[in-house]
């Protein structure tokens, strides 16, 4: 017997939040998997009806389960998905007052930090509308932790029937670089020579250390701002999902690529955890 699927969509009351369910569900369906909408309350807060609190008094309650907890939201959160071995978090990137500014709201920054499941964060600008996906976005800076981080992603690709392209972000001069990475061709004149050779270089080490890696997937390379060539790819591309990985670090002058790609997104962005 196969492990349960989940897709955990927590939900605090707030219209905002609501924005993220249209996903949330859509994976699930994508997925095969079991939709379970959460709702963290303060000790001895927990309402006596708790679909119609979060505003899903109107959903099918057969394509959902509602689950509750109270005390920390971010804490509750990561322990529900914790209990599932093959859990998804889908949830807005900020709600509430206290996230009216900055990137991501103080719930959605712990969830990241806490929990090594994958954690799909919608734009609190996105509108609460039916989400398909069809293209995917994967940056890869050409190391291995990134290699291994991203089976979820490719799984997802297959089980979707996504467009996948993985874009790799040329090293600006002075970067330090993981030593096992495959960067680009040092004499990038020499296109007839060293690209073709490089590029199935790069599709062969990602296809062999990820079996699941879709063969139809295209690679293309750009240079300059990583967070800037980017997002200029996925307006340019209509990419519906853009895949980042992470170390969980979120403080500040940590994950600065990652920060930008989140504030600017206007789909959907998927991180999953990169390393212990």
């Amino acid at each position: 017997m196969r492990e349960l699927r989940v897709v955990l969509a927590p939900l605090d009351g707030t219209r905002r939040a609501l924005r993220a369910l249209p996903v949330a569900q859509a994976l699930a369906r994508m997925r095969d998997a079991s939709l379970h909408v959460l709702h963290v309350a303060p000790e001895g807060g927990l309402p006596r009806d708790v679909p119609a609190a979060i505003g899903l008094d109107a959903a099918p309650s057969s394509e959902l389960v509602v689950d509750s907890a109270e005390g920390d939201p971010a804490e509750a959160i990561a322990r529900a998905a914790d209990r599932w071995r093959d859990a998804v978090v889908v949830l807005c990137s900020r709600t509430g007052v206290l996230a009216e500014h900055g990137v991501l709201g103080p719930v959605s920054k712990l969830v990241l930090s806490r929990t090594d499941r994958p954690v799909m964060i919608v734009p609190a600008t996105r509108p609460e509308a039916p989400w398909t996906l069809r293209t995917m976005l994967v940056p890869h800076d050409g190391s291995q932790a990134t290699t291994s981080a991203l089976a979820p992603a490719f799984e997802l690709a297959q089980a979707s029937g996504a467009r996948l392209c993985v874009l790799h972000v040329a090293a600006q001069p002075g970067a330090q670089q993981d030593p096992r990475a495959l960067t680009t061709p040092r004499y990038v004149d020499q296109r007839q020579h060293e690209w073709p050779v490089w590029t199935r270089e790069f599709l062969q080490r990602l296809s062999s250390a990820q079996p699941g890696f879709p063969r139809s997937a295209r690679l293309s390379v750009g240079r300059g701002e990583p967070a800037s060539v980017i997002a200029r790819f996925a307006a340019e591309h209509a990419a519906d999902l853009v895949v980042m990985c992470s170390h969980g670090s979120l403080e500040a002058g940590r994950a600065a690529v990652l920060q930008s790609v989140l504030r600017d997104a206007r789909d959907p962005v998927l991180v999953l955890r990169c390393g212990p």
